[in-house]
């Protein structure tokens, strides 16, 4: 390790959050290279910081710092009885990212410069943001979103920087710097048009108490007329957007007189969200599990994807428990409070008073949006939020504030602490590593498979599994990529079909010990029994419904499974249960996917063939609406072979 690069170049911490940031806004759940990347940088800024500290630590004394750290210390806690290590563990860093880059801003030593290069590349990460979501809305005619993939993330985000923006707006304007008032105006108009041009509700209603909260706070320190500026950029982004084809900005913003009706959506997924946390422990029931404990308890009309509360504060109590919540409010209070009490008297510094408000007025949009949102689960923001939050607590300390001092030095020789902090920091990054080559590897078998090409496919699937054997996503897709092995292995290699068999078995008992809440680990193996009976033995039938079951009961809108039971059942001449089995599931809602058409297909034949032609139309309706959307989808073809053909399936029946 060159320790001079470490020693002599300051903007190293902050180069590291600013990667951190930029690899945050490409992570959207589903590429951990993103995530993984993100983390990374997150841990070579805190041993950045750590490095220039030389063992030698001075942390201020406040409330903000102790209940931020004893709820990530909580949330580390919640590790030990997690149903699902790896989920959980992957958001414990996730959700982490918040009290890392707080306490990374608070330890910085030279805050001002870290502070100035930080949020000013920032600055022009959200220009560059909005110019992007400018071109897909004008160009592209499509959502006006950039790198988000939803609307009101990327509003959250954007309102983060506004408001600090728009204090900096202020104290140009009152230090009479008109070139930068200008530039200022210019970048605070563009991120207001754009977050105006989305037609969100929740962004707009949050940017209003941002701006209140800033002008209340400075009304005596700038001119009438410049306190007056950021409302007037508001009004006329609003008003552009208002005017501009298409534009639902006005629109949707008058949906808000009837409240009742604007949170209708909402209201559906709280309910079962509730109704899940009455049934949950005290202590939660995992970080990051609330999407596979939900659907159990999700309401049949729900439209959502069904992988967030749409309120944080809801779903932190669901996965970290009451003392989650209670901690994670403590740490909005003590923001409060650190923003209140650290405010200086008016005259005393006013260009500090107008930079606090504007930054406590960031946190605030984004506290207030997530009563209706998930902006606490979303990596950029956590880091934003926690780099806003570090330069308000600095901001707010006096100089006679009481800190706790210690070193490590007596105990330790300078290269002695820096072998240690290389070791602390190599741990996660290894971990975070091999879960980006995992993930690689994980989507090079899946290609594979994709081509036909097993042995490939094999080949990195196994090595995705060692790099993360906690991950039963990869064990699970393993066996399945077994399950259709054995659909093309002769009938006379029976031995070479009896291994591959019970490979595929092994594979899934352990993806259901990692993760007891997926249906589709169940259902799989309810597909190998019935698959190939001759492998399964006599009680073939009786144990793939029973998995078929298994996997209802984790998700009732799972209709895969209920497709294969009324196969079974049609199988056995009981064709009234098995369409008591399908018609228990088309309450539900469904994207409207080309897979769904053989579940639709077979129920509205066994509705027609029982009598009920009139819900039998309704069905076929559903399925005739999605073979229009997708015309040239070979599986609309094979809806009439499945719905007449009870053993289209092909059992291996000895």
């Amino acid at each position: 390790m060159h320790t001079r690069f470490l020693d002599h170049r300051p903007p190293l911490t902050a180069l590291a959050v600013i990667g951190a940031l930029v690899a945050s806004l490409f992570f959207h759940g589903r590429w951990l290279g993103f995530l993984s990347l993100t983390l990374a940088f997150e841990i070579l800024a805190l041993l950045a910081v750590a490095w220039r500290a030389d063992g030698r630590f001075s942390i201020p004394v406040s409330a903000l710092t102790l209940f931020i750290s004893l709820f990530w210390a909580w949330l580390a806690l919640t590790l030990l009885w997690t149903p699902v290590p790896a989920t959980s563990g992957l958001n414990f860093w996730w959700l982490g990212s918040l009290p890392l880059i707080y306490w990374v801003s608070l330890l910085t030593s030279d805050a001002e410069a870290y502070w100035r290069f930080v949020f000013s590349v920032t600055g022009v990460i959200a220009v560059l943001l909005a110019v992007v979501a400018l071109y897909q809305y004008f160009h592209l005619h499509a959502l006006p979103r950039s790198v988000f993939l939803y609307t009101n993330s990327q509003d959250a985000f954007l309102n983060l920087v506004t408001l600090p923006l728009c204090a900096y707006l202020l104290k140009a304007v009152a230090a009479r710097h008109r070139i930068r008032a200008a530039a200022l105006s210019a970048a605070v108009g563009l991120l207001i048009f754009v977050v105006a041009l989305t037609g969100e509700r929740a962004p707009a209603i949050t940017l209003i108490v941002g701006f209140l909260v800033l002008a209340v706070v400075v009304r005596s320190l700038v001119p009438r007329a410049a306190l007056g500026l950021p409302f007037a950029l508001a009004f006329a982004a609003y008003g552009l957007a208002g005017i501009t084809a298409h534009s639902e900005a006005v629109g949707r913003l008058a949906t808000l007189a009837h409240p009742a009706q604007a949170a209708a959506t909402r209201v559906v997924i709280w309910r079962g969200a509730v109704a899940l946390l009455a049934h949950a422990p005290w202590h939660g029931i995992g970080l990051g599990l609330f999407s596979l404990a939900y659907p159990p308890y999700r309401h049949a009309g729900d439209t959502s994807a069904g992988f967030f509360v749409h309120d944080d504060y809801l779903q932190i109590a669901i996965e970290a428990g009451w003392v989650g919540l209670l901690l994670f409010l403590a740490v909005l209070g003590s923001v409060a409070v650190t923003f209140v009490q650290g405010l200086p008297a008016r005259g005393e510094d006013d260009g500090k008073r107008i930079e606090m408000a504007g930054l406590f007025g960031a946190l605030l949009t984004v506290a207030v949006h997530s009563l209706v949102d998930f902006n606490f689960y979303i990596p950029s923001i956590l880091v934003l939020s926690g780099l806003i939050l570090g330069r308000l607590h600095v901001l707010s300390l006096r100089p006679a504030a009481r800190r706790i001092g210690f070193s490590l030095r007596p105990a330790l020789s300078r290269g002695g602490y820096r072998s240690i902090l290389m070791l602390l920091a190599l741990i996660p990054l290894l971990d975070f590593s091999a879960v980006a080559l995992a993930d690689h590897e994980y989507r090079v078998g899946l290609a594979a498979a994709a081509r036909g090409d097993w042995l490939a496919s094999d080949r990195a699937l196994a090595h995705a599994e060692r790099l993360f054997p906690d991950s039963d996503t990869v064990r699970m897709t393993r066996a399945d990529l077994y399950r259709h092995l054995l659909l093309y292995l002769p009938r006379n290699a029976q031995h070479e079909r009896t291994h591959v068999y019970h490979l595929a078995k092994h594979l899934l008992r352990r993806a259901a010990a990692l993760n007891p809440l997926r249906p589709e680990t169940p259902w799989l193996q309810g597909e190998l029994d019935a698959e190939h009976p001759s492998l399964t033995g006599a009680h073939w039938q009786r144990r793939a419904l029973a998995c078929y079951h298994r996997a209802l009961a984790l998700d009732p809108r799972f209709y895969p499974a209920r497709f294969d039971i009324a196969e079974l059942l049609l199988h056995q001449q009981r064709p009234v249960p098995a369409l008591a089995t399908l018609t228990a599931g088309l309450p539900y809602w469904y994207p409207a996917q080309p897979k769904i058409l053989p579940y639709y297909g077979l129920s509205a034949a066994l509705l027609r063939a029982q009598g009920h032609p009139v819900e039998a139309a309704r069905v076929s309706q559903r399925a005739e609406a999605i073979e229009r959307a997708f015309p040239d989808n070979a599986m609309s073809r094979k809806v009439a072979l499945l719905a007449e053909t009870p053993n289209a399936r092909g059992w291996d029946v000895p």
